[in-house]
């Protein structure tokens, strides 16, 4: 077996190990490894093959992925010493860059003699930031339902809402702090060259910001199949990676090039909050950048398979409980994969079409096929016309996050400046806002009741039409 090939079978057992013990399948990860190795041991006895004697010595990684996830969840049970149910004043750091809606919301991470982390929700003012100690009183509870894998995925161990609320001090200069400061210098350079719902919506695609929502632009959004447009991927990231080239290759060496570019990358993940997407988006960005420098070739498919990695081994719960994380994997692999299929399938040529809606067509297609099941499980339906839409509104995005960013970059040098940039992004702002309105008053919502066995027939079939149109393309060769 290939080296490419041995790493992504070895994390695809190891993160399987993991999703398993993460849904309480811990006996069923035991029964697994038991058939598979079964299976394995005896065909390696009949044919002798070397590829089967590497699979089954990676079989064991199952139960390693098991094993890693129930000590990390035995590890957060264990180190959150929270005083659950009864009014406590507690003292402690806030963790995050606060969200501020109809109140604040925030994470606290908590000081002797408790331990742990609860998220606050309090009244929108006094104002706070990362790094500030506070003291609250109030009573701390657990969450329940989905509400609750959900907290845990985040690292939250109870909630807290509307307590009694005191600044005990600010917090020190940090990178992270200024990170947010400036992400919300340039959420308030919008604000004020902006209307209130287009200031909101380019704070979306350009920074994932929702804060500033309407309750009306979220269910719009949701009912034509558009929130996708919100979370931020890789064309946020081939932003930055284009500005910086542009700028650095002018003053600097090509290492130092490529090591400042990848600094700007992290520092975006940190200053948007790390998203699943962005986060993904950024791992494979950098691994494409160190690739040439570190004279190999970029493999898509390995490089998913590492961003992956990465993120299940700083947090084990995204594999189960992050929507976020499913969905921007599961559209990754369907405009990897699916698209070129569709492309052979519909005869569609290398032209991209009058302002690229060929391959917008193509690559919103992919992403659909391979993210519906999901759609429908998690939100309980989804539109016949989110492929529309999409293809519409996907026309102008690019466009509207380049004048974005250089309004946001302006809004720093000069009011009058940013002001003039915005306003050449009001247009396509509107332009895409209405599209969003339009088609969620003619959405085609299909619900339908799926089951595992459904789902994984449906995922059988996308792999069938990936065979039959593959006819010897190489798409799990390495690409440059």
């Amino acid at each position: 077996m290939r080296p490419h090939n041995f790493f992504f079978a070895s994390v695809v057992f190891f993160l399987t190990g993991i999703l398993l013990a993460s849904i309480g399948w811990k006996s069923g990860t035991l029964i697994l490894f038991a058939v598979i190795f079964t299976i394995l041991l005896t065909t390696l006895l009949l044919t002798r093959k070397k590829p089967i004697a590497v699979a089954l010595a990676l079989t064991p990684l199952l139960l390693a992925g098991a094993v890693f996830y129930t000590h990390h969840h035995q590890a957060f049970i264990q180190s959150h010493i929270i005083p659950i149910g009864k009014s406590t004043t507690v003292t402690g750091i806030v963790a995050n860059n606060p969200q501020r809606k109809k109140l604040q919301e925030f994470k606290l991470n908590l000081k002797d003699p408790y331990n742990g982390t609860i998220l606050v929700k309090s009244a929108p003012y006094p104002e706070f930031a990362y790094g500030d100690t506070i003291q609250l009183t109030g009573s701390i509870t657990k969450a329940k339902g989905g509400y609750a894998t959900y907290l845990m995925k985040e690292g939250v161990g109870g909630i807290v809402t509307y307590p009694s609320v005191t600044l005990v001090k600010h917090g020190t200069p940090s990178i992270r702090g200024a990170l947010f400061s400036i992400k919300r210098r340039v959420l308030e350079a919008f604000e004020r060259t902006l209307p209130y719902q287009e200031s909101a919506f380019l704070g979306g695609i350009l920074l994932g910001a929702r804060e500033e929502f309407s309750q009306d632009f979220k269910d719009a959004m949701s009912q034509s199949g558009t929130t996708h447009l919100v979370a931020l991927s890789g064309y946020n990231i081939i932003i930055i990676i284009n500005a910086a080239l542009a700028v650095f290759t002018c003053i600097f060496s090509r290492r130092t090039t490529l090591a400042l570019t990848i600094l700007l990358i992290l520092g975006f993940v940190v200053m948007t909050g790390g998203d699943a997407s962005v986060v993904r988006a950024a791992v494979m960005a950098v691994i494409a950048t160190l690739a040439p420098l570190m004279g190999r070739l970029y493999a898509p498919r390995n490089s998913i398979a590492l961003a992956a990695l990465v993120m299940t081994l700083e947090n084990p719960n995204v594999l189960a409980y992050d929507v976020g994380f499913q969905l921007s994997f599961l559209a990754l692999l369907g405009i990897i994969y699916v698209k070129p299929a569709l492309q052979t399938l519909l005869k569609i040529g290398k032209d991209k079409g009058f302002l690229a809606w060929k391959e917008n067509l193509l690559m919103t297609l992919a992403a659909q096929i391979t993210v519906t099941p999901l759609l429908i499980v998690v939100f309980g339906s989804f539109t016949l016309t989110a492929l529309v839409a999409n293809v519409i509104i996907l026309e102008a995005i690019p466009v509207t996050m380049f004048f974005g960013a250089l309004t946001a970059a302006a809004s720093f040098i000069s009011y009058t400046l940013s002001l003039g940039l915005a306003w050449l992004t009001l247009f396509l702002l509107k332009f895409e806002i209405a599209t969003i309105f339009l088609f969620s008053k003619i959405a085609l919502p299909i619900r339908i009741n799926l089951g595992v066995w459904s789902i994984g027939l449906y995922y059988i079939a996308i792999a069938g039409l990936l065979y039959v149109t593959r006819r010897g393309a190489p798409w799990n060769a390495p690409t440059k």
